[in-house]
């Protein structure tokens, strides 16, 4: 185990969908970006910085309700094309690297 729920996503992900073909990928990157985003990205977030804050459970799940569709629609503006072009032309064990690359240059981004 490589220690991070992406990189164990991405594994499964490339499983059920192998191959760098226009079908694989999309499928991939739809996925992601419909599934694992707002259930395995976004929810547990919230659900942790809950807890740390001591606000606890429904509070996570509050933030998380009316928090996920503004960053699902302001990630939308990268992540697709991102994760394409990662599906497509970096090697599987790789990706993720790339992935959190981008990640630390579009937090800056979207920061500032």
């Amino acid at each position: 185990a490589k220690g991070c729920i992406n990189f164990a996503w991405m594994d499964a992900a490339s499983g059920w969908y192998p191959g760098s073909d226009f079908a694989s990928v999309g499928s991939k990157v739809l996925l992601d970006q419909i599934l694992f985003t707002p259930i395995g990205g976004y929810l547990p977030f919230f659900l942790i910085m809950a807890a740390l804050e001591g606000r606890g459970l429904a509070s996570g799940l509050a933030d998380a309700r009316a928090k996920t569709l503004r960053l699902l629609l302001l990630g939308w503006r990268i992540w697709p094309f991102v994760n394409f072009a990662c599906f497509t032309f970096v090697p599987a064990r790789h990706q993720m690297y790339v992935v959190r690359a981008v990640g630390v240059v579009w937090n800056a981004i979207r920061r500032s």
